[in-house]
């Protein structure tokens, strides 16, 4: 949500202070994909007073569910990274241009840009090698469970 924050932000950097309403609407759509996302891993469930199950994610329902949820999440951390490294070279060329101008706002606005764009690029850049790495440990855990005994295949799932 940064990534598109701050393009948003790139691309109205002359009146950005003055739209209020992105905010609210970025947490809606937030909510929205994350509502998504478990249903898409839950929506088979079927909880019952017999089966407690350990991690839902990688032990109930179709595997597939699992694959596109975390592959969608993996693939959203990667274009975010994308983006923010685009756009801190943006606003860096829009910082340049607007070394002149007499609007402030504008000044102020890509130059907060630069600043939140090198602050959370960091922890993006992380975010994403968390995520790439889980999924990859979390399909090779799935798809190789059936050779593993149950306490090492707990102790991969949980770790």
């Amino acid at each position: 949500m940064i990534a598109i924050e701050r393009s948003l932000s790139t691309a109205k950097h002359s009146n950005y202070e003055e739209n209020r309403g992105i905010g609210p609407v970025l947490v809606i759509v937030q909510i929205l994909i994350v509502a998504c996302l478990i249903y898409i891993l839950y929506y088979n469930i079927v909880f019952s007073d017999n089966i407690i199950y350990y991690c839902l994610a990688t032990t109930a329902g179709s595997l597939w569910s699992t694959y596109v949820s975390f592959s969608f999440l993996a693939v959203v951390q990667v274009v975010a990274v994308i983006v923010l490294h685009l756009l801190k070279a943006v606003n860096r060329k829009n910082a340049v241009k607007l070394r002149e101008n007499p609007n402030l706002g504008a000044r102020y606005n890509v130059e907060e840009n630069l600043r939140t764009i090198t602050i959370v690029f960091p922890f993006c850049v992380m975010t994403c090698l968390f995520t790439s790495t889980f999924f990859v440990v979390l399909v090779c855990v799935v798809a190789f469970n059936r050779t593993l005994d149950p306490p090492m295949l707990f102790t991969l799932i949980d770790g």
